[in-house]
């Protein structure tokens, strides 16, 4: 039995790290004290996987499992890849590699041919220069515990580490294209009637550079939708780079100051809005095609609405009710608007339940019939009967580009499909508040059950609430009252209160360290005239996470307070000024983080070229 108290090497979606390819004699030390992702990690985790499923009965030697990478490995020249076939072929496990593919390709493929295991050499939405790994077993991700887990993933690991140098490669490799596979999914799965319609519609889409490019062109090709690609030139090196979904994540309307940055969907969409003067809209998806935001010009307010995933997955339900008089549950994770659920049920009449973060809660939730999944993050999820050789199985797997296309769908049938409310597609019901504080570069170790900064963070939130719920009730007389309580999550690491009026949730807030980048969060979720008495709550939790988390022996670190203080000498400065300063250190990550914590932003200057700010 594998004990809570074990070292686990996978975060919230696989294991993630800055990659390395210089040689660790200690693997496991330098992804999890450095965050360093390598070969020898990448091909000991493989080993890992298959033995641990050879041991569960579930391959045997000569079995084949299949694998896929999002195209961020060209920058190595496939070293990656090369060590997650090697780590399968030298548990005597064959590969079927699909090469470059979405990640939801990789379970679609296994159900359709009756493989147990899967791998996805991708690191999702996070930066060009970092790396991971996802593991499936019959087409579903790992949950933390269990024979098959995370856990005893990583226990299996910590056995074969000093076997694998000696071990030889006796399984064989073939690799094959299952882009048609894709293309032939979306056609035989979307709404035809609905997806014609989208024809006369100004359609960007934005592929994050990533895994999806050529099979979503070759989607809309095959079905006469017009489109315009941007950020659609994967070399590996650009991945996610100022594109796809992490850019615009967390904001709900963008203005036209905004064309003005380095993204360029967005300055796509306002040319166009400003040369017609009519609507237009964009898919954003992520580097390994699981997540999708809709993005909408408006012409009436000259601003582009981000249509995050709980918007996009109401307006899918909303759909799927009325092509459908069968009804499931909604599975949301605590990420979304506080207010999604309560629509889904007071607006839809869909019944809904709470689950905790990632997509893999959702594809693992069996109290009843799944009518799709959702989270903020642009993780959706609609259950998908697929023919395998056992039979019709059904897919969980997160599809950006069939969840994005599934909206637009839901909206050029709005009219017919809303519940009886005149409120616009863009906002289809009354949104709660959202923010998000991130520390990165954090030692996160600091921040783990019972720690000082755990305890430290529990005093914080505990009496900030005290006060907050006696200002509520004391205010004015109230029918029902304000109270709080911690409630305890399956993942152990989060650390989760929240706030009643009388039976009825109304806020909360929590703290995690990301399982996928190296950075920890402070989340707020209220209703919106809640969140001016909760921010400055918010604020101080994530002021003393700056003080306390920070992992000062992290090179990141020291390169951000080094852009800092050129920014506050110079005010404004150009990439090319700052990797002078910088003296040849990567200065991308610490860029990319800095703007993700709002301690900086960038503009394009009088050269085209990208001008970094202090804000205010």
């Amino acid at each position: 039995m594998i004990q809570d108290r074990m070292i686990s090497y996978m975060g919230t979606d696989g294991m993630r790290g800055t990659v390395d390819l210089t040689i660790h004699e200690d693997c496991l030390l330098a992804l999890s004290r450095d965050k360093l992702l390598t070969k020898e990690i990448i091909e000991l985790s493989c080993f890992a996987f298959a033995r641990l499923l050879t041991n569960e009965g579930m391959l045997s030697p000569g079995d084949s499992v299949c694998t896929g990478s999002d195209g961020r490995d060209a920058a190595t020249g496939g070293i990656l890849e090369g060590a997650m076939k090697s780590g399968f072929m030298k548990c005597g496990v064959s590969v079927i590699h699909l090469g470059l593919i979405p990640t939801p390709a990789v379970p679609l493929f296994m159900l359709k041919n009756g493989l147990r295991g899967g791998a996805m050499l991708t690191a999702s939405h996070n930066p060009s220069n970092q790396n991971g790994i996802k593991f499936f077993v019959d087409g579903k991700k790992l949950l933390p515990e269990g024979s098959i887990g995370d856990l005893a993933l990583s226990e299996e690991m910590r056995k074969a580490v000093r076997k694998i140098p000696e071990l030889e490669e006796s399984g064989v490799c073939v690799n094959t294209s299952f882009a048609d596979g894709c293309v032939d999914f979306l056609v035989q799965n979307l709404p035809l009637p609905s997806l014609e319609k989208l024809r006369g519609i100004a359609l960007f889409l934005d592929t994050a550079n990533g895994a999806y490019t050529d099979i979503a062109k070759a989607f809309l090709d095959r079905m006469h939708i017009s489109n315009t690609c941007v950020n659609d030139v994967p070399t590996g090196f650009n991945i996610n780079r100022h594109c796809g979904v992490a850019e615009i994540e967390g904001r709900e309307r963008l203005e036209r100051g905004d064309a003005d940055g380095p993204n360029r969907i967005i300055s796509a969409l306002f040319d166009l809005g400003k040369k017609t003067g009519k609507q237009n809209f964009g898919i954003v998806l992520d580097g390994d095609g699981d997540r999708g935001f809709i993005l909408y010009f408006d012409p009436l307010t000259d601003s582009v609405r981000v249509l995050d995933g709980d918007v996009c997955g109401f307006l899918i339900a909303a759909y799927i009710k009325s092509r459908d008089s069968d009804k499931g549950m909604a599975v949301l994770t605590i990420e979304s608007d506080i207010m999604a659920g309560a629509a889904l049920q007071n607006i839809l009449g869909i019944p809904s339940t709470t689950v905790d973060v990632g997509d893999k809660w959702i594809g693992s939730y069996s109290t009843g019939p799944l009518l799709l999944g959702l989270e903020s993050s642009g993780h959706i999820i609609l259950p998908v009967k697929v023919e395998s050789p056992e039979g019709i199985k059904e897919l969980r797997a997160g599809n950006g580009l069939f969840s994005a296309l599934m909206t637009l769908c839901a909206i050029v049938e709005y009219e017919n499909t809303q519940a009886e409310t005149d409120r616009p597609f863009y906002e289809p019901y009354p949104p709660g508040f959202s923010k998000t504080f991130y520390t990165y570069f954090v030692d996160k170790n600091l921040f783990s059950p019972e720690s000082p900064a755990w305890k430290k963070d529990s005093i914080i939130i505990e009496e900030g609430l005290d006060e907050w719920v006696r200002s509520q009730n004391g205010a004015q007389k109230r029918s029902y009252r304000f109270s709080f309580v911690r409630e305890i999550k399956k993942d152990k690491n989060l650390l989760y209160y929240c706030m009643r009026q009388g039976d009825v949730s109304c806020a909360s807030i929590f703290i995690r360290n990301s399982g996928t980048e190296n950075k920890n969060a402070v989340y707020l979720k209220c209703r919106r005239d809640l969140a001016e008495g909760l921010l400055p709550l918010a604020r101080e939790i994530r002021d003393f996470h700056r003080r306390a988390l920070r992992d000062t022996t992290c090179q990141e670190t020291l390169t951000a307070e080094k852009i800092l203080k050129l920014l506050w000498r110079a005010g404004k400065a150009s990439l090319a000024d700052i990797e002078k300063e910088l003296k040849g250190a990567d200065a991308m990550t610490a860029l990319y983080a800095l703007t993700k914590e709002e301690q900086i932003y960038s503009a394009k200057g009088k050269n085209d070229e990208d001008l970094w700010t202090l804000r205010d």
